[in-house]
């Protein structure tokens, strides 16, 4: 286990260094902000989207399948959400999160959502259907879009780190 002395001297020096923040126009790489309290602020609506019950799926059916689902679903959401003008920048299991930005932010990610949601029931479903058609199951997903202004900031340690995207999530979820 990591020392608790040094430990603490850590957390005590992120208290009480005062955060570098800088105004941002566009979506920073992991490298474009510094570990210490360093931070970008920029204006941008995130989209979150991720499977339903994949809890569920993970103990009802084999892992190469469950496997496939969490596939199909990231690369399909993925592509749309880059089409769309969406930057992603975070994975989390079965979700993905993207960001937003510039004048047709709003819009863009929902345009996104739409369609995320149209390739699930009308290309991903029956598509499984197709692949495996002895199985009940369908892939179910949700969706959460919120918009306002976010503090990028890096955390982790050196060699393991990445970006941490803070704002006030108002996210309307829905189960589509």
């Amino acid at each position: 286990m990591a020392d608790g002395n040094d430990i603490l001297k850590e957390v005590r020096e992120i208290f009480k260094t005062k955060w570098d923040r800088r105004e941002g126009k566009q979506v920073p790489d992991t490298e474009d902000v510094g570990l210490a309290n360093d931070s970008v602020v920029l204006e941008g609506t995130i989209l979150y989207a991720d499977l339903v019950d994949s809890t569920g799926l993970v103990a009802g059916f084999k892992d190469w399948f469950a496997a496939e689902m969490y596939k199909s679903y990231l690369v399909s959401a993925c592509r749309i959400i880059r089409e769309n003008g969406g930057e992603i920048t975070a994975f989390d299991g079965d979700r993905v999160m993207a960001v937003f930005i510039g004048g047709a932010k709003n819009s863009s990610a929902a345009e996104a959502a739409l369609k995320i949601n149209y390739a699930v029931q009308y290309l991903i479903n029956p598509a499984i259907k197709e692949a495996y058609p002895q199985t009940a199951y369908r892939l179910k997903q949700a969706i959460g879009i919120d918009t306002g202004q976010l503090l990028v900031a890096r955390t982790g340690i050196r060699g393991s780190n990445d970006l941490v995207w803070v704002g006030r999530a108002k996210l309307r979820r829905k189960t589509l």
